[in-house]
C-alpha cells in the first residue's frame, strides 16, 4: 500500500470545510449526539454549590421535597438527550452523504442531505450499538471475576487483575471506536448493511492498522488544538460576562448574577457548538479522505487480478476449430 501523506489530507480536508460553509449545518447536528451524551450528571458528596457544600442526605431530602420536580426534570433530559441523539445520527449520515457529493463536485442542499441521513438512520444507529454492546460486555466478562475476588477478599490478585483487565479493555475500546468509524462511512458510502459493514470495517483496520493508529494520534492533537482554542475564543466573553454580572450584583443582587449567570450559559452553548460543527465538518472530511486512501487500493487490486484473469484465458485452437467446421 501506497505512503499515506497525512498532511495532505488535513490540508484538502480544511480546504473542503472552509470553501462549503453549508456543511457546517450538517456538522452541527452531527455534533448533537456527543452534546446529548454530556447531559448527564453524577452528585457525589461535598460538591459545591452556591459557594456551600451538598451533602448526599440533603440531596435526597431535596428529591423527597420536590419528586415531581425532580422526575419531571429527568423525563426533560431524557426526551432531549433521545432528541440530540436522532438528530446527530441523521446528521452525521447527512454530513457524510454531503461530503462524498461534495468532493465529486455534485450539488448539496439542506434538505436533500438531511433526507439522505435519515435514510441511513437505522444502519449508523445499529453500528453504534452493536460497537457500545462490545465493549459493555467486555467489561462484563472481564469485571466479574474482579467482583469475585473483592467480595473474597482477595484483594492483591483483585488489584493484579484489574490492571490486566485494564490493558486488555483499552485495545479493545480502541477497536470499537475504529469499526464504528470505517463502518458508518461502508454503510453510507457502500450501502451496505450494518454487519457487512462491521466485518468491511474489522478487515480494512486490520490491513491498516499502523496507520490507522497515526491518524488516531494526529485526532488526539486535533482535539487538544481544538480545545485549547475554545477556551482562548471564550475567554473575551468570560471577561465580559465577570464584568456585567458585578454590574448586575450591584443594581439587581442576586438576580442581576443569575442573569449574567444564564446569558453567560448561552452565549458559551452556541460559540461552543459554532466551533463543533465545523470541527465534525472537517474531521468527517479527513476520516472520508484517510478512508479513500486506505480502501482504494484494495479495489484497485480486485481489478488487477480480474485483468489477469482476462489476459491469462486460453485462446482457442485453431487447428481443431477448423476441424469442428
Amino acid at each position: 500500500m501506497s505512503k499515506i501523506n497525512y498532511l495532505d489530507i488535513i490540508k484538502k480536508a480544511a480546504e473542503v470545510t472552509w470553501k462549503n460553509k453549508n456543511l457546517w449545518w450538517f456538522g452541527f447536528f452531527a455534533s448533537l449526539a456527543s452534546a446529548g451524551s454530556s447531559l448527564n450528571y453524577s452528585p457525589g458528596n461535598g460538591k459545591d454549590f452556591a459557594g456551600g457544600k451538598i451533602t448526599e442526605e440533603q440531596a435526597m431530602n431535596f428529591v423527597a421535597d420536590h419528586i415531581a420536580l425532580v422526575v419531571s426534570a429527568g423525563i426533560i433530559l431524557f426526551i432531549l438527550f433521545v432528541l440530540f441523539l436522532v438528530l446527530g445520527i441523521i446528521g452525521r449520515g447527512a454530513l457524510i452523504s454531503a461530503l462524498s457529493k461534495t468532493l465529486k463536485n455534485e450539488p448539496v442542499d439542506f434538505k436533500s442531505g438531511m433526507r439522505e441521513g435519515k435514510k441511513y438512520f437505522w444502519k449508523i444507529l445499529g453500528i453504534g450499538f452493536l460497537s457500545a454492546m462490545f465493549i459493555f460486555l467486555a467489561v462484563i466478562i472481564l469485571i466479574t471475576p474482579i467482583v469475585f475476588l473483592i467480595f473474597n477478599k482477595s484483594y492483591i490478585f483483585a488489584i493484579l487483575l484489574a490492571f490486566l483487565a485494564l490493558a486488555i479493555l483499552i485495545p479493545l475500546a480502541i477497536l470499537s471506536v475504529y469499526i464504528r468509524i470505517y463502518g458508518i462511512i461502508y454503510a453510507v458510502l457502500g450501502e451496505l448493511k450494518v454487519w457487512a459493514s462491521i466485518e468491511n470495517a474489522y478487515a480494512l483496520l486490520r490491513k491498516n492498522l499502523g496507520v490507522s493508529i497515526i491518524m488516531g494520534l494526529i485526532f488526539i492533537l486535533l482535539g487538544m488544538i481544538l480545545g485549547l482554542s475554545l477556551i482562548i475564543l471564550l475567554v473575551p466573553f468570560v471577561a465580559v460576562l465577570v464584568a456585567l454580572g458585578s454590574v448586575l450584583y450591584l443594581a439587581l443582587k442576586g438576580i442581576g448574577v443569575a442573569i449574567a449567570i444564564g446569558i453567560g450559559v448561552i452565549i458559551i452553548l452556541a460559540v461552543t457548538l459554532f466551533v463543533r460543527s465545523i470541527y465534525e465538518t472537517f474531521a468527517q472530511t479527513v476520516w472520508i479522505l484517510f478512508f479513500h486512501e486506505i480502501a482504494k487500493p484494495k479495489v484497485e487490486e480486485v481489478v488487477a487480478e480480474e485483468v489477469e484473469e482476462i489476459k491469462v484465458a486460453p485462446s482457442p485452437d485453431p487447428v481443431k476449430t477448423s476441424e469442428t467446421l
